[in-house]
């Protein structure tokens, strides 16, 4: 599911990765509980959704970030220090 979504998003399509991303890879992982892989999805998500631009993305891909933020802090993954060095405004939640 992931991959057709990078293919999509390859070829330009943000709107069918972005779609792709929130009906079928996110639902997915949830049921597989893979969390550290949720996570990562939610940043890519984010990417995604910052790059296309339109109106409620940035406060979309935000509270992704936020998301994937906590639970990679919460799991001690590195993806959560990669992401405090990127955005520190994560660490900050009243920003």
């Amino acid at each position: 599911q992931g991959k057709i979504a990078d293919i999509l998003m390859a070829r330009g399509d943000l709107d069918g990765a972005i779609r792709r991303y929130q009906n079928d890879v996110l639902p997915a992982l949830g049921k597989l509980q893979a969390r550290d892989q949720i996570a990562q999805a939610q940043v890519n998500l984010a990417g995604m959704r910052m790059q296309r631009g339109e109106a409620g993305d940035r406060e979309a891909a935000v509270q992704l970030l936020r998301e994937a933020y906590a639970a990679a802090k919460q799991m001690r993954l590195p993806l959560a220090d990669r992401l405090e060095e990127q955005l520190p405004f994560l660490k900050d939640p009243r920003s």
